[in-house]
């Protein structure tokens, strides 16, 4: 049973990556930019306009 759960929780979590790479590199639609906290997105805009 722990060998089963295992490997259904990597891929799951295999899937979830790249679905996660799906939506960044083919839709484009910016989710994973949203998901960073307001904070790391100041200083990744910061490191950009100097």
């Amino acid at each position: 049973m722990h060998n089963i759960t295992a490997w259904t929780i990597i891929y799951l979590v295999g899937l979830h990556a790249l679905a996660a790479l799906a939506y960044h590199y083919v839709l484009k639609d910016g989710v994973l930019g949203r998901m960073v906290p307001a904070a790391a997105r100041r200083l990744a805009s910061d490191d950009h306009t100097s």
